[in-house]
């Protein structure tokens, strides 16, 4: 009786451990179109045509790298969010300073891809190629930032 009691408790611990991935999965996918919605209302704002370009072409393609989450949900026959705009209201007195906002919301973001990897993805190695094209997509967009960054004037008026 001993045995199966055992094998019953580790059955419920590995259905609890891959709820709570599964979750994590859904809250990093959330997070992707809240980023992207800070980009488009930051883009909205921009100071020029071609940094409205830019920005919203990296809102984009952040919501485009969402699908590997979405990919990854799937294949664990979990269900994927409905994502509603986030609506965020851009609080930086510049474009500078909002585009900064952003900046540390993508770094955010990283940092939260990372700790969902170090907690989970030594009992659920599937997750490995997902988590490691989300880090070097976010870390692709951050670069990209940073040279918007580069080319907005901090003590601009707008």
């Amino acid at each position: 009786m001993a045995l199966m009691e055992t094998i019953r408790n580790l059955t419920n611990r590995d259905a609890a451990d891959q709820r709570r991935v599964n979750e994590e999965l859904r809250r990093l996918y959330a997070g992707f179109f809240e980023r992207a919605d800070r980009l488009e209302a930051s883009a909205a704002l921009a100071p020029s045509e071609a940094t409205e370009s830019d920005l919203k072409r990296l809102a984009a393609d952040h919501r485009k790298a969402a699908e590997h989450l979405q990919t990854a949900l799937v294949a664990r026959d979990s269900s994927v969010p409905a994502v509603h705009p986030s609506n965020p209201q851009p609080t930086g007195h510049n474009h500078w300073a909002r585009i900064v906002e952003d900046l540390e919301a993508l770094q955010h973001g990283r940092d939260d891809i990372q700790q969902v990897s170090d907690a989970f993805l030594e009992r659920n190695p599937d997750l490995e190629r997902t988590f490691g094209a989300l880090t070097r997509i976010i870390d692709d967009h951050v670069t990209r930032l940073r040279g918007e960054i580069a080319r907005a004037d901090p003590l601009a008026l707008n």
